[in-house]
């Protein structure tokens, strides 16, 4: 891992993009990189992508409806 200082989320007042909610995997590694880059995360298990068991037909329906639910406006 590259030693970020601050993390990456401390420049986030300076390049001025405004950022909603953002959510990450309640996997270690996905919410550390989320609160580097963003300086914040929520748990989603849903942004993980399905269940452990690739036999589901509906492994990816949670992720797909919050990939397709809109944005607030001016949020990215």
């Amino acid at each position: 891992m590259i030693p970020v200082p601050d993390g990456m989320g401390a420049m986030k007042p300076f390049i001025k993009i405004p950022v909603g909610r953002v959510l990450a995997s309640p996997r270690c590694r996905t919410m550390e990189t989320a609160m580097l880059a963003f300086g914040c995360a929520e748990k989603a298990p849903e942004a993980r992508g399905g269940p452990a068991s690739p036999d589901s037909a509906d492994r990816y329906a949670p992720l797909r409806k919050l990939l397709s639910t809109p944005l607030k406006p001016g949020a990215r």
